[in-house]
């Protein structure tokens, strides 16, 4: 029997917890709702302009790209998405005359390699706490070894596929770690993939690119993007002319940290793995991410509650929403299925984990699937959304294919 499909015995205990510690918050931090309410407004009408600008530049630069080209069409690329839970690659050709941006005709080779960037660098800060003049984050040797490996062997694929340009983003991990840029810059002159590292607010616009150009006929109002990774998540919608975010650096990685530290007590550089997970600490987990992420932006949840609106949570077949999606099995993820998913999974071993019918993700990283699908439950809950849709995706390729700035100097 799936976990999805398995008897939720506890999964009214464990909204009641999330719902009563929620209502106790409100009451305790009410004398500081104001201000945290201007300053997520703020924060908000910030995000909004930088998208704003951002969508301008990309217009512009196209154009300036298309006048470089001059009279050719067609343009075989190779997308690279260095994330923090993965790496991933999309070579496609892409008609540069359809759309103000071009638009994928053909999807040529897609391939992604699981490399724990953001649970590395989780796991080194750990492992320097308490030392005197303990350096910033960064990258384990073994790490950035792996990921070149990684690129290079990606590269020689696209190349084999027929890609004649190789551009990419770098996201959470790499805004974190101290020797990200050194990496990437030392790839990029070995390997001629030429890799930036992206803010959230870049995220979120090439999450929207991904959904947006798998869906030109529906109308962009109708669509809110979710893009959840190792390293944080971004939520994406577009109003009048405008996008609205709520960005967060929450992902899974950090979540795992935060059940091991604060829920377990454990020390993350000596605990490979945080199961058996309790009921208990579930609700435990819950409880602390929503005080830790806070409320979204009140246009994006007026947007969710409109009618036609769709909530789309994209990503790969290790993701949040491809876990949820398989326990529950069915694309349409609630929060009584994550739920049910959850109270069907506590208690149960990494072996056991493995060994669960029709979950590739937990077979894949069993010490994730708690962490992941408590991440989804807290965020859903946060937005009242009744559900979100998983969208699968080679992670932010697709936007990558479709946005000049990758690809006009």
């Amino acid at each position: 029997m799936r976990p999805g499909r398995a008897p939720a015995k506890n999964a009214l205990l464990f909204l009641l917890a999330a719902s009563s510690f929620a209502a106790c918050g409100a009451a305790a931090g009410g004398w500081q709702a104001g201000a945290l309410g201007k300053i997520d407004s703020l924060d908000a009408e910030l995000a909004e302009r930088h998208t704003d600008l951002l969508s301008i530049r990309h217009k512009a630069v196209g154009m300036k790209e298309r006048e470089l080209r001059g009279a050719q069409r067609m343009v075989v690329r190779a997308s690279f998405d260095v994330g923090s839970g993965a790496v991933k690659v999309t070579v496609a050709e892409v008609d540069l005359h359809q759309c103000i941006n071009g638009h994928v005709n053909r999807v040529l080779f897609e391939k992604k390699e699981n490399l724990l960037l953001a649970e590395d660098l989780e796991r080194s800060v750990e492992a320097s706490k308490g030392k005197e003049g303990a350096p910033d984050p960064e990258f384990s040797a073994k790490a950035c070894a792996q990921l070149q490996q990684v690129v290079r062997e990606l590269k020689r694929q696209a190349e084999e596929a027929g890609a004649v340009a190789f551009s990419g983003a770098a996201t959470a991990a790499f805004r974190k770690a101290s020797n990200g840029p050194s990496l990437l810059k030392q790839m990029e002159d070995e390997m001629g993939v030429r890799l930036r590292v992206i803010s959230q607010e870049q995220e979120a616009s090439l999450g929207w690119a991904c959904v947006n150009d798998q869906f030109r006929d529906q109308g962009v109002g109708e669509i809110v993007v979710w893009d959840s990774g190792g390293g944080s998540f971004q939520v994406s919608g577009f109003e009048m002319g405008r996008h609205t975010s709520w960005l967060r650096d929450v992902g899974s990685a950090s979540t795992l940290a935060t059940l091991v530290r604060s829920v377990q007590g454990c020390s993350l550089a000596d605990t490979a793995s945080p199961n058996p997970v309790s009921v208990e600490q579930a609700q435990a987990l819950a409880r602390a991410l929503k005080v830790q992420i806070g409320a979204p932006p009140g246009s994006l949840e007026m947007k969710l509650s409109a009618p036609g609106v769709r909530l789309y949570g994209i990503g790969g077949d290790t993701s949040i929403f491809a876990l949820a999606a398989q326990t529950a099995d069915h694309a349409d993820i609630s929060k009584a299925s994550v739920l049910q998913a959850i109270e069907g999974l506590c208690g149960k071993t990494d072996d056991q984990l493995r060994r669960v019918e029709d979950v590739p993700g937990a077979q894949i990283q069993p010490h994730l699937v708690i962490p992941k699908l408590i991440l989804l439950y807290a965020v859903l809950d946060l937005l009242g959304a009744p559900h979100v849709t998983y969208l699968p995706t080679n992670g932010l390729c697709g936007g990558i294919l479709v946005t000049p700035d990758f690809w006009c100097d």
